[in-house]
């Protein structure tokens, strides 16, 4: 499918996995080897294992912005999360008991409170930043209003010049 086909392009995730302390099946050691000749085969592409951390720049994300990492704890890749908070703009939010995505999925009652909670603090964040644009878009609109009003007033000025130096001339 398409996740791997991203798997082998983009996000290289190098997991084994033994069906005995996980949950998946069947038993798989990861290999690059084997892993790369299968991308190979199944899309005639070339795996690219470094791709993500050298277009992203692996964890140097001190200057993102406006992003709020979810991890649950019972999701095989959350060691690979951002588990910290980066900066008040950039913020983690770690699920005890949340699997996958658990937050992304619509509420169901049965949820559990923290992910309940983790839902809260991603919409805060995100009504948060809305605001904030919208914000600093309307102090944009007035700037630029003003300008205009200010450009408006040295025209009008200099065509009254203008206007008094042809009155001159022409006495």
């Amino acid at each position: 499918g398409t996740w791997d086909y991203q798997w082998c392009t983009e996000m290289v995730q190098p997991f084994s996995n033994n069906a005995v302390t996980d949950m998946f099946w069947p038993p798989n050691m990861y290999n690059y080897t084997t892993s790369s000749y299968w991308c190979w085969v199944e899309f005639g592409v070339e795996q690219k294992k470094d791709w993500a951390r050298v277009n992203w720049g692996g964890t140097r994300i001190d200057s993102l912005t406006n992003v709020v990492f979810s991890n649950g704890l019972l999701d095989p890749w959350y060691t690979g999360g951002v588990l910290k908070d980066v900066n008040p703009s950039v913020v983690s939010v770690v699920i005890e008991s949340g699997a996958h995505h658990i937050d992304l999925f619509f509420s169901n009652k049965l949820d559990p409170p923290d992910v309940i909670r983790a839902r809260a603090v991603e919409v805060t964040h995100i009504e948060k930043w809305v605001q904030e644009k919208g914000e600093r878009e309307k102090a944009k609109r007035e700037r630029e209003k003003l300008e205009h009003e200010r450009g408006k007033e040295k025209t009008e000025r200099g065509s009254k010049g203008a206007d008094a130096g042809e009155k001159k001339q022409g006495e």
